[in-house]
């Protein structure tokens, strides 16, 4: 999406939570929207609060701004890391970014070689730590970064807008309630969406948690699904019970005992 005048541009992959929010205190600015999409206020988030923009975000989400005027490159993603962003400076000095490593190894002009302390990471953790991928050229933007790069530049500025909260709740006897009014405000802000909605459901609190609030918020009925096993960790029949209890679902019910269960 860009600007009226094209100045500025934006591609995106994700969902702001708070857009509806964030778009009264720029429309009580002067701002003036054209869409009632959430990508349009990146736009004008940038125009006006610059770089720190994505520190007022609640979403999941990486993107790319452009600033024509300016010549300035801004990269940011999501504080917990759901949506990847990755990056490379190519031999030529040039810059390139794309969501996954793939959209970076289609260029032909990209070096293959692979990053030793990488590769050591993968084989003793089973993953690749941020900020480095299984390629010594790419790099993944770590969750709650941001990146600053100005045009002819050959070094951006990279920086952390989000920090986990160390507030304390006001005392043992408070924090369920506290958990609770924080958890029910969090997946009500994930309630909106153009198209229906489900859950994955396991079984287990945290999906049962997660599915029982959804359920209340809901405008219609929500979906679930899930995934079984044969043998003791098969949580079927517990998922089954969630979804009767909340969503009154009794097919997942019968359906979730009597399914051909995949072996491992």
């Amino acid at each position: 999406m860009a600007t009226e005048d094209a100045a500025v541009v934006v591609t995106f992959n994700g969902e702001i939570y708070n857009h509806e929010a964030l778009r009264r205190v720029l429309e009580a600015r002067g701002h003036v929207f054209r869409s009632r999409s959430d990508t349009e206020v990146l736009l004008h988030g940038w125009q006006e609060w610059g770089a720190e923009m994505p520190a007022r975000l609640v979403g999941m989400f990486a993107f790319a701004l452009w600033d024509r005027r300016a010549g300035r490159l801004l990269l940011a993603r999501d504080p917990l890391g759901e949506k990847p962003l990755h990056y490379a400076w190519l031999p030529d000095g040039s810059f390139a970014f794309a969501s996954e490593i793939g959209g970076l190894t289609a260029l032909p002009e990209l070096p293959r070689g692979l990053d030793p302390v990488a590769l050591d990471d993968f084989l003793a953790l089973g993953y690749v730590p941020d900020p480095a991928t299984i390629y010594a050229v790419i790099r993944r933007l770590p969750p709650g970064h941001l990146m600053l790069l100005g045009l002819g530049e050959q070094q951006a500025i990279q920086r952390r807008f989000w920090a986990p909260p160390r507030a304390a709740c006001a005392g043992s006897a408070d924090g369920s309630e506290v958990l609770r009014r924080r958890l029910d405000a969090a997946v009500q802000a994930r309630m909106m969406a153009d198209v229906p909605l489900g859950a994955f459901l396991s079984g287990g609190i945290d999906s049962g948690a997660v599915t029982s609030l959804a359920a209340m918020a809901a405008s219609q009925p929500l979906a679930t699904f899930t995934i079984g096993f044969a043998g003791a960790a098969d949580e079927r029949p517990d998922a089954a019970m969630v979804a009767e209890r909340y969503l009154g679902r009794t097919d997942l019910a019968r359906n979730a005992v009597k399914h051909t269960s995949a072996q491992t």
